[in-house]
């Protein structure tokens, strides 16, 4: 077998491996994980082998390996340096990941539809599966609700049903615009899953999730116009629904309402970031940011620098938690402040105003003349969802939420290289 026909053979492997990822999501970090390295890594063998390195030489990529750079450098000026390189070295295989996912859909233009046919399919079955938890106690492989009566489906005791479709099925909608005749009646079944998967993700108690669908709801209806008049008539239905289900049902109301107001400190006259949880977290990251401003304390760090006594907060400050180290502070941007300094925060907030700019520029700039289409704004919005600094998050440098993170990112550098072709 000659080179040509092994490099054959990774494209058709690495096309399959794509399509299937939003089901090897499902099943958890492990298969999402080796997907994403099975693509970087045939993306490596193809480029060298085939020249591409057209795929290089963008402004992205350069932002991309200066972030590289900068915190493989630092891991080397930190107290646990195995720790902090665990999480910076390979961190460039999310690069190639994305080179990796353009190139893909650029050899092969039915790439994207059958992508988008597996992605309609597992949000289908994580869907389903949710409400026959809801409406039965259990799901399909028997895991039962959470005593506090929040759905999970096939994730178990991992509570991110809610997470993985509210990320996912904006992707959807956006590839669904690129694909117009992807199967009958394509529209009128999207808009009842759509309807579903809002009071869904209502109904998981994944707050962050449901302020997240808000978001995504209101830049969809902003900046593409096709979407506007469809997403408002199914947030009425789905309002309507989840105002019944929450008066009707005393979990549910326990759950998002009184909960939420017990949490917020409203009822106790104090001020939280969030919860108190997450306000003990903050100011843990508040404070190592402060110690180190321009670097921070090292990628991964914060789990080993929280127990530090400087960077504790004091018990008369905690209240009623004493949670004040974790792995991770819940929030992306204070985790690269704390972690990376100014440095690193700035890089991820340089990205989030670059992409509203994209979408502005698009929309008030180029009135007649639309340089984006509306699978590529559907995508720079899912971007904006997934790095959006208001809400609680994972771990940054956490492997699963970085495939679902990257994922959008690379079909959309794959949509603009063809749009541009």
């Amino acid at each position: 077998m000659n080179i040509n026909n092994i490099l054959f053979q990774l494209e058709k492997l690495n096309k399959y491996i794509l399509i299937f990822i939003p089901l090897t999501l499902i099943t958890g970090p492990l298969l999402s994980d080796l997907s994403l390295c099975i693509i970087s890594l045939f993306f490596i063998i193809i480029s060298i082998q085939k020249k591409t390195y057209e795929y290089y030489r963008n402004f992205f990529v350069y932002l991309f390996i200066f972030f590289y750079i900068y915190l493989f450098a630092r891991s080397f000026f930190v107290e646990n340096i195995f720790l902090s390189l665990h999480s910076s070295l390979f961190y460039i295989r999310y690069l190639f990941f994305i080179l990796g996912i353009a190139y893909i859909i650029n050899i092969d233009s039915k790439t994207i539809k059958y992508f988008t046919l597996i992605l309609f399919f597992s949000i289908i079955i994580v869907t389903l599966d949710a409400y026959l938890q809801f409406f039965t106690g259990s799901n399909i492989l028997g895991f039962k609700i959470h005593q506090s009566g929040r759905l999970s489906g096939f994730f178990n005791d991992e509570y991110i049903m809610g997470s993985y479709l509210v990320r996912l099925l904006p992707i959807y909608f956006a590839l669904l615009f690129y694909n117009n005749k992807l199967f009958p009646y394509q529209y009128l079944i999207s808009i009842i899953l759509l309807i579903a998967v809002d009071v869904l993700i209502y109904l998981s108690g994944e707050r962050t999730a449901f302020l997240l669908l808000c978001l995504a709801s209101i830049l969809f209806i902003l900046f593409i116009n096709q979407y506007r008049i469809i997403r408002l008539i199914t947030l009425i239905l789905s309002s309507a629904f989840i105002i019944l289900l929450t008066f009707n049902n005393d979990k549910i109301f326990d759950r998002i309402i009184t909960t939420t107001i017990n949490q917020s400190g409203v009822l106790d006259n104090e001020q939280y970031i969030i919860t108190r949880k997450h306000n003990t977290l903050y100011k843990t990251a508040i404070n190592m940011f402060i110690d180190n401003p321009f670097f921070g304390q090292g990628p991964n760090q914060f789990r080993e620098q929280c127990k530090d006594i400087r960077f504790k907060i004091k018990k008369e400050e905690m209240r009623t938690t004493n949670i004040s180290c974790s792995t991770h502070p819940h929030n992306n941007y204070l985790q690269l402040m704390a972690e990376t300094g100014i440095v690193g925060f700035l890089v991820l907030i340089f990205l989030l105003f670059y992409l509203f700019y994209l979408l502005i520029k698009d929309k008030f700039f180029y009135y007649k003349i639309n340089y984006l289409n509306n699978a590529q704004i559907g995508l720079i919005i899912v971007c904006i969802v997934n790095i959006w600094p208001f809400a609680p998050t994972g771990n940054f440098f956490n492997n699963y939420m970085n495939v679902i993170y990257f994922l959008p990112v690379g079909l959309l550098v794959g949509l603009s290289i063809k749009n541009m072709k």
